[in-house]
């Protein structure tokens, strides 16, 4: 099975999802990379890293909290943008929109609880297009701290896709 492993987080937190997985990195700070590829070397089984493909089965997301809207997309992501992205005002939401939209199956997403609460425009329309394609199966909301150097809460939102329009979402409280 392969996953991508998208964003500074989500690539240094590839070495958890390597056991029996292909890892696609998409990275890029080089030298991050590379720390990586050598983490998970060292604590993983070595594994072929392929270039990030649109085509795969499980995604890892976790974008920087607090990203300018203004910085060019392509900084971030390896993906284009389309018409729904594009009224998405948060960086930070866009790259979670984008990074599921070009998986095949499953979205982990590490995100802040703004993104769940925010009344910003972008950020309700971000909701707002998750919950009519039926994308979200769960959210978990993290423990305070669990971010070092930063107090800012936090959760794991899981979107799927294919899901039936009479499965219930989970509400995890880890909080």
């Amino acid at each position: 099975q392969e996953i991508n492993c998208l964003y500074p987080l989500g690539t240094a937190s590839a070495y958890s999802f390597v056991k029996k997985r292909n890892v696609c990195l998409y990275e890029p700070n080089i030298n991050l990379s590379n720390y990586t590829k050598g983490l998970i070397s060292l604590y993983g089984k070595p594994q072929r890293f392929n270039d990030i493909d649109t085509d795969k089965e499980i995604t890892f997301a976790a974008p920087p909290f607090g990203l300018k809207s203004d910085l060019d997309i392509q900084t971030y992501a390896p993906f284009e943008e389309d018409e729904e992205s594009k009224l998405i005002n948060d960086l930070h939401c866009k790259l979670l929109y984008l990074a599921h939209k070009n998986t095949k199956k499953i979205t982990i997403a590490i995100t802040n609880l703004g993104t769940l609460f925010s009344k910003s425009k972008g950020i309700n329309y971000f909701r707002e297009k998750i919950i009519d394609k039926n994308w979200v199966d769960s959210i978990i909301t993290l423990p305070s701290g669990i971010f070092p150097n930063t107090g800012i809460s936090s959760a794991l939102i899981v979107l799927k896709k294919d899901r039936s329009k009479n499965e219930k979402v989970q509400l995890i409280d880890f909080s």
